[in-house]
């Protein structure tokens, strides 16, 4: 249904009375060899798998309001594998409106259909379809030149076609306050929040307060930071073995599961820290972070990561990037014990063979490590790609 209203919006985009409308287009072709399409450490297999990404961008502006939708599919065909064969979809819906000088709503929604296999919260899950639904209404009030405040809600929903994994819904709320220090761009910001975990397994209630602070040391050189203190108490099902006894004796005869309910609490931080650095010829980032997950397992990821990312014009036509990352997940609570960790190295070039058509070549190392078991996984793939976009056509 949200795909039906993003495609009408982009239809009737020329007709916006009074509004600056920009439609732009972009579709791109892959062709990739993956070394281990199923991320399997027991039987690999690879597979050539060619890709075809049309996409869709509409902006709309007025002078109180602006709106953004995307749509975009992935038409995916594997070379051996034709049971994998699928077509993704993805649809964004953004809208600001400006009511007064003092007052402003905005509403975001989207959609997302795709499988575990190209996921990165549910990596390594057999493949199954999953659908994601998210809505975020929101309401700013401009306090000052300054200050401002806002109230976000947020409801997401992620449904998975394979049983064996865990449906969850998310309630959140947050009170954000933001100063504005300088002219260049230094604010802090205050924030608290409600965050309600659901799913068929567990149920979590997570509380959280926020200090963040924006500091451009020069104009090429910014910071962002955030700290978080958290509070999660989580409820959760297990299963556990009750013996079964001869009547009116002691002997024990058999054992049967039974569903039992387990609690627990814990104290915690979330962070975020980057570092951008921009030069004549690229620019460098640097980010280490925490934050909590939901997982398709019915659980909650605590997941710490550091991330490096350059990018480097050659020339005016050659550029190059490269994004590293290290990850270690852990649960947050005792319902399960996962614990790994997990790296990936990306470097990239780009040449841009004609005014609107660009060429890209890369290469993608991932593993990883489970802690407790020592068993480990990876994957080797060479993404060869092709890159045409229209500006505004209509």
């Amino acid at each position: 249904m949200l795909g039906f209203w993003i495609i009408a919006c982009l239809l009737i985009s020329s007709n916006v009375r009074g509004a600056e409308s920009k439609l732009n287009s972009r579709i791109s072709i892959k062709e990739t060899y993956n070394d281990n399409i199923n991320f399997s450490n027991r039987e690999k297999k690879d597979d050539f798998i060619f890709t075809i990404t049309p996409l869709l961008r509409w902006n709309c502006q007025t002078e109180k309001t602006w709106t953004t939708a995307n749509a975009k599919l992935d038409v995916i065909r594997y070379s051996e594998k034709d049971d994998l064969d699928k077509i993704n979809q993805q649809y964004n819906l953004s809208h600001d409106y400006r009511a007064t000088e003092l007052f402003s709503l905005k509403i975001d929604g989207s959609f997302i259909k795709d499988t575990t296999l190209e996921s990165d919260t549910d990596l390594g899950f057999t493949q199954s379809d999953r659908d994601s639904y998210n809505v975020r209404p929101g309401i700013s009030l401009y306090l000052t030149e300054a200050n401002s405040l806002s109230l976000n809600f947020g409801y997401s929903e992620t449904n998975y076609e394979d049983s064996r994994y865990s449906d969850y819904n998310i309630y959140d709320g947050t009170m954000d306050f933001v100063h504005i220090i300088s002219e260049e761009g230094t604010t802090i910001s205050a924030q608290g929040g409600y965050v309600y975990y659901d799913n068929k397994t567990a149920k979590i209630d997570n509380y959280k307060l926020h200090i963040g602070l924006i500091y451009p040391f020069t104009e090429k050189l910014k910071l962002t930071a955030f700290v978080v203190a958290r509070y999660t108490a989580s409820e959760y099902e297990v299963l556990e073995s009750e013996p079964v006894y001869w009547p009116g004796t002691s002997f024990i005869i058999d054992y049967r599961s039974v569903k039992k309910t387990e609690s627990d609490t814990s104290w915690g931080w979330l962070s975020s820290l980057a570092l951008t650095r921009v030069f004549t010829h690229g620019s460098v980032s640097l980010g280490i972070n925490r934050e909590l997950t939901p997982s398709g397992y019915g659980e909650i990821i605590e997941r710490d990561r550091a991330t490096l990312s350059l990018d480097y014009s050659f020339t005016e036509l050659f550029t190059g990037s490269f994004s590293g990352s290290w990850t270690r997940s852990e649960s947050e609570s005792k319902y399960r014990d996962t614990d790994e960790q997990s790296y990936t190295l990306r470097p990239s070039l780009k040449w841009r063979i004609m005014e609107h058509t660009v060429t890209e070549l890369s290469y993608q190392y991932r593993k990883i490590e489970n802690i407790n078991t020592d068993a480990n996984v990876d994957r080797n793939t060479i993404f060869l790609g092709l890159i045409i976009y229209w500006d505004n056509f209509i």
